[in-house]
């Protein structure tokens, strides 16, 4: 019972990981979309 609790913190500690790590991939793409945007409204 122990190791199925134990099993489950992980599970949702890699998930999180996970996500924030999409989250983060997704928010770099679009801050360099944002940063090619002002470069082109400058030239």
């Amino acid at each position: 019972m122990k190791l199925d609790g134990l099993l489950a913190k992980i599970l949702v500690l890699v998930g999180s990981y996970r996500f924030d790590f999409i989250f983060l991939k997704e928010a770099l793409k679009s801050f360099d979309f944002v940063l090619l945007i002002i470069k082109f409204k400058k030239c």
